[in-house]
Formats: structure tokens, sequence, C-alpha cells
């Protein structure tokens, strides 16, 4: 009398995997790919920008204009007004982190401060963020930004007491406070025309 064939016996786990098993690999592959590739066309794309970052136009103003007061705080939440810089030219530098050339253009901003910040002249980079302190702290740590100080909007609308239209937008302003010039758009703010500039203004002795 014959016996009844026995059960068939589990997969063992270096069994062909099923066509289903197979379809879920292929799709995490190719998931895995797409991320790749868009993260190197991301990193290019932003080689690419740094690169094409030019000299900044600098619209230059026939006689020296006072500022409005603007809502600036420090780090720490307190108060800076603009006053407080008196006797430096300073360039005043107004961005977001999602703002793209404002993002490129930040590297030049602190080579410009690494090159001539001193007693004489200083880069003030003021966020527009609504992540506030830590959101620049973020972004700058993700850089290696050491040499700017953080500077964020309070309550008011710097863009409009400014008369900007949009990000970035940058100011320089004399030993007084007075605007000089702006520019309007990413630039390369460590180009030689921006020191000339800078040093044409400071006062005797201050500039490096």
């Amino acid at each position: 009398m014959s016996l009844p064939p026995e059960p068939a016996p589990e997969a063992a786990s270096g069994a062909p995997l099923s066509r289903k098993a197979r379809a879920w690999l292929g799709t995490i592959g190719a998931l895995v790919l797409v991320a790749a590739v868009m993260a190197a066309m991301q990193q290019a794309t932003r080689t690419r920008d740094a690169t094409r970052l030019r000299p900044p136009r600098l619209t230059t103003l026939a006689e020296p204009r006072p500022l409005p007061p603007i809502d600036m705080r420090d780090a720490a939440g307190g108060p800076v007004p603009l006053e407080s810089f008196r006797g430096k030219v300073v360039l005043l530098n107004i961005w977001a982190t999602w703002c793209g050339p404002c993002r490129v253009e930040m590297p030049t901003l602190e080579r410009l401060q690494a090159r001539l910040g001193g007693p004489g002249f200083e880069v003030v980079a003021l966020s527009t963020d609504v992540g506030g302190v830590k959101a620049v702290r973020e972004f700058y740590d993700s850089l290696a930004i050491t040499r700017l100080a953080i500077y964020v909007e309070g309550e008011g609308n710097v863009l409009t007491a400014l008369g900007s239209p949009g990000l970035p937008t940058t100011l320089v302003l004399d030993a007084e406070g007075r605007e000089v010039a702006r520019a309007l758009g990413g630039a390369d703010w460590a180009a030689p025309e921006v020191e000339k500039l800078i040093r044409s203004l400071a006062p005797p002795g201050a500039a490096k």
C-alpha cells in the first residue's frame, strides 16, 4: 500500500523569488536610481549657477539717500538699528533661504566679509525667512558660513520699507548709513569691482 505524497517543503532562502517580489525589487531599484540622478542634476545646477555669477549691476545714486527705519533683530532677538553700524561701510543684503539666487550668492558674501570685514566694513545679511533664526542657522551650517552674523526681519516688511520688488536686494551704505548704491538679483559680491567701491567709501584708515 503506497503512502500519500509528503507536502512540498517551504521554499529555502535561496529559492527563486516570485514574480511579484521581483517586480517590487525592480520598482525600488528604479526609485533609487531616479533619486540619485535627481540629486546629481541638482548638484550640477548649483555648480553651474555658481560659475555663472557675475559682478553686481549696481545702480549708483546721484546723492546719498537716508534709509527709513527697518525692524532688524539679531540671533538673540534683540533689535539692531541701522544706526549701530555708523562709521562703517555696510553691504546690506536682503535674502531668504528659499530664494535660489540668494543661496548661490551667499558664499561670495562670506568671502567678501572675510576679505574686508573689520572696523570699516561689514556685510549685513538680513533674512526675511518666516523660520527666523533657526532657518538661517541651519542654512549657514549647511554651507559652513561662519563670518556672517545672523540677522532676521522683525515684524516690519523690510522689502516694502526699502522700496524693493524682490529678493535678493543688496544696498551699499556709506559710513553715515545712507544708501549710495543698490543691486537686484544674485551676484558675485567677491568681485574686484565691489572691493574697489567699498574702499572708495570707507573712512580714511578703516579699510584693510
